[in-house]
């Protein structure tokens, strides 16, 4: 069990838990594993960037990436979201597949 699982169970059994300090565990590993469980067909994100071309410097991104994240530069760009429009009019979003690597 890794920490995020530890965290997790934490989490179930204390509703009343608060958490302030969980950057420690946000390391390249885990952002290597969440690039990997991304869709590789997806269309690009807000960056304009597909899978394959973030793939290409894969390790150098994720070295700034965890840079960023550790010192409270990153800052996430808002996400992209299609809607559907439903019969009545309503709309719902697109929902989204995860790949592997």
């Amino acid at each position: 069990m890794n920490g995020l699982d530890r965290i997790r169970r934490a989490a179930r059994m204390g509703k009343g838990l608060r958490f302030t300090n969980l950057m420690h565990h946000i390391t390249i590993d885990l952002l290597r594993g969440s690039y990997c469980a991304l869709k590789h067909h997806a269309a690009s994100g807000v960056d304009d960037m597909t899978w394959y071309e973030y793939g290409e410097q894969l390790e150098d991104r994720l070295a700034d990436l965890h840079g960023r994240v550790q010192s409270g530069r990153y800052r996430a760009q808002p996400s992209k979201r299609s809607w559907l429009p439903k019969p009545d009019g309503r709309q719902h979003p697109i929902e989204r597949d995860r790949g592997r690597c």
